[in-house]
């Protein structure tokens, strides 16, 4: 309902119910003013249309039901956006932010998302695959360098210098071998035998100076008792502790 007001001949509103209230309040209203509702035919003072207005409810605005804002995480930077700003991508839903970067990852060959992310035992085969290749060439390397540092003083010494020396070349070598093969194909052999491979939290390969630096950073495991490697059961990314120092993932591919 509107109400309305006359002041020197002029109509003035339309008004609500507690706007007239403050009206009389500040005496711009008074008994004799007339007044005068959209339900009515006439104007009446304010002193007969006193009752009428004291008793009028407002209407009661409907309340208009909450929608239900549905959210997904992206399958990339794992952020959660409602449901009608993520884009669909098979089974999986990626921000709009994410999409062309998981785009070319499927392109690549990557896997990607959270169901892709490889388990403790899968990594462990990969492992011991490539400790048996290193392991075999180090044995040919160690009989090579034996047979060059035959001729010393004492064997002693042979054996001492041998020693060194394997453990020197062995430990570039090992060093050597996951840089490059991670750097380079994301995988070591024998990643690439069990089908994952490792890459940058936000899905880019990892380059060489972060494989390095994975290296170093796997060495800490040791101070750890190898708990560090335990956290890939426990963690929702299946990260050990050098890939979370190095924002790495290992993915199935």
């Amino acid at each position: 309902m509107k109400w309305y007001y006359a002041k020197e001949d002029e109509k003035i509103g339309p008004i609500t119910k507690d706007n007239i209230k403050v009206l009389v309040e500040n005496d711009v209203i008074n008994q004799d003013t007339m007044i005068w509702c959209t339900e009515w035919e006439s104007w009446k003072s304010y002193k007969e249309a006193f009752s009428e207005i004291e008793n009028y409810q407002e209407p009661v605005a409907p309340v208009e039901p909450e929608v239900e804002v549905v959210s997904e995480m992206c399958n990339e930077c794992y952020n959660l956006f409602p449901e009608n700003e993520m884009v669909q991508i098979g089974e999986k839903y990626v921000c709009a932010g994410c999409k062309t970067l998981y785009l070319q990852r499927i392109r690549e060959g990557f896997g990607g998302g959270a169901n892709n992310f490889a388990g403790f035992w899968i990594r462990v085969a990969a492992y011991m695959i490539d400790s048996v290749i290193l392991t075999v060439v180090f044995l040919i390397l160690g009989s090579i360098i034996a047979l060059f540092t035959g001729p010393m003083i004492t064997q002693n010494m042979v054996f001492t210098a041998t020693y060194f020396i394997n453990i020197g070349i062995s430990s570039l070598l090992s060093i050597g071998y996951y840089v490059f093969f991670i750097g380079k194909f994301a995988a070591t052999p024998g990643k690439m035998i069990v089908g994952i491979q490792v890459i940058v939290g936000d899905g880019s390969q990892v380059s060489y100076l972060r494989a390095l630096a994975r290296i170093f950073a796997n060495s800490l495991n040791s101070f750890t008792f190898f708990i560090g490697y335990l956290l890939v059961v426990f963690d929702d990314k299946n990260r050990a502790l050098h890939d979370m120092i190095c924002n790495t993932r290992v993915v199935i591919r």
